[in-house]
């Protein structure tokens, strides 16, 4: 592969543990925001509210795939390395972290019952898990994708195809679900016979990070992005109180990874950072602990949720009182619980970073 692809990769690359750290608190706003966000009235205040804090940070897991991409396709990745290294931690990951996630569900909320029931709930795990279990479907590709990146022409018909086949016409068509379901059943069925698996989920997002990483763009062009990503955002807010008070209960479609407001939000936020924060920080102490959160952000991930639930159960949540406030504050305590926590145990000897 391109030497110069692989000794861009050498260097550390600021502006990725920038986008990991503001990746993983825009998580923890999604799951803040989400608490109260089914249960609320759709005509209420609150509910607008979360709406609006849920709807401008949907860009989270798409960045944490993209910078995925950037990485692991700007460089060989020998297939035996993929699975004894980056599988098989996330592997461990699961299955330290679905115990301890279980273990913390039982204790706290519905107490012990059955071993069978104790391990039907660890076989099925925490949800919020499911994107581990999609990024080693991702790693799994990873040498397709590389062959596919090293063509310009290929990569672009690549992700042509998944804006098109992923993002855009499953919204479509559910758009005409609304208004024509005849029309939609039948497109629907149309496009499922042509089995174009390969440039669906999130393997768009993967070569897509990989792409932006190393393309050069214009003033003009990244204005351009900016003005997409806001206009995303908005249309995320829209879309989700029009189809609500269609539904006359929340709808979440348009909060979905996979949809072009999510994207045109993601791509802005990721071209934003690698433009504004590219700088490297002066002091080295600064550097090492831009770097520790960046490396911490996922024992973040894997925790929040339990912090999460324990402020609920000693009575904190996001309609304890107005949610303008209540959703900044319990997200802020959760980022800072959560980091603390994730630094503690990647800093145990030889095992903490197999852990988090």
């Amino acid at each position: 592969m391109r030497k110069t692809a692989i000794n861009r990769v050498k260097k550390h690359i600021i502006y990725f543990d920038y986008l990991r750290i503001f990746a993983i608190c825009a998580v923890v706003v999604i799951h803040v925001a989400a608490q109260n966000w089914y249960g609320a009235n759709i005509s209420s205040m609150e509910w607008d509210i979360f709406n609006v804090f849920d709807s401008v940070v949907r860009w989270a897991v798409p960045v944490f795939v993209m910078i995925s991409g950037a990485l692991f396709l700007s460089k060989e990745q020998p297939i035996s390395k993929l699975y004894k290294k980056n599988i098989l931690k996330i592997l461990i990951i699961l299955a330290i972290w679905t115990t301890i996630n279980t273990v913390f569900k039982v204790l706290t909320t519905q107490g012990f019952t059955t071993i069978k029931a104790f391990m039907l709930d660890l076989a099925t795990g925490p949800v919020h898990l499911w994107f581990l279990y999609m990024l080693i479907g991702l790693y799994m590709v990873v040498p397709f994708l590389q062959r596919i990146v090293t063509d310009q022409k290929t990569m672009n018909y690549f992700l042509l195809l998944s804006l098109i086949f992923a993002f855009t016409i499953p919204k479509l068509i559910y758009i005409f679900s609304i208004f024509s379901p005849h029309i939609a059943e039948i497109i629907t069925s149309k496009i499922s016979l042509m089995r174009l698996d390969m440039v669906l989920g999130f393997t768009g997002y993967f070569v897509l990070g990989y792409k932006l990483s190393q393309m050069t763009l214009k003033s003009n062009a990244r204005i351009i992005i900016y003005l997409l990503g806001l206009f995303g955002a908005i249309f995320t807010i829209v879309a989700t109180i029009l189809l609500s008070n269609h539904d006359g209960s929340p709808n979440a479609e348009f909060y979905d990874n996979l949809s072009p407001n999510v994207a045109a939000m993601s791509i802005a936020v990721f071209v934003y950072a690698k433009y504004h924060f590219k700088q490297s920080l002066r002091s080295v102490k600064s550097r090492r602990t831009l770097s520790l959160f960046a490396r911490c952000s996922l024992g973040v991930y894997l925790v929040h949720m339990m912090v999460l639930d324990s402020f609920s159960l000693i009575g904190l949540n996001t309609l304890s009182f107005n949610p303008l406030f209540s959703v900044p504050v319990i997200s802020l305590s959760v980022i800072i619980v959560s980091y603390a926590i994730s630094i503690i145990l990647y800093k145990i000897p030889k095992i903490g970073e197999w852990i988090v």
